[in-house]
């Protein structure tokens, strides 16, 4: 995965990354994971912003990684 993204091409990064796989696209607020999924695909983000977050045993969210848009 990393040899397609990082080889020098005039190709957009963001149409080599789609050459990688399927592509998804969700709506804002969409949940990509579960607690309990397994995590067997990795994710770019093309377009937008992915969020990561926990909640805690009170409820409370707390962020621990944005993913930004190529």
């Amino acid at each position: 995965m990393a040899d397609i993204i990082n080889q020098p091409n005039r190709l957009p990064l963001s149409t080599r990354a789609k050459s990688l796989g399927d592509s998804i696209q969700l709506k804002k607020g969409s949940i990509l994971q579960r607690p309990g999924d397994q995590k067997k695909l990795g994710y770019v983000v093309i377009r937008g912003l992915l969020r990561s977050y926990i909640i805690d045993s009170k409820g409370k969210e707390h962020n621990y990684m944005f993913a930004l848009s190529l």
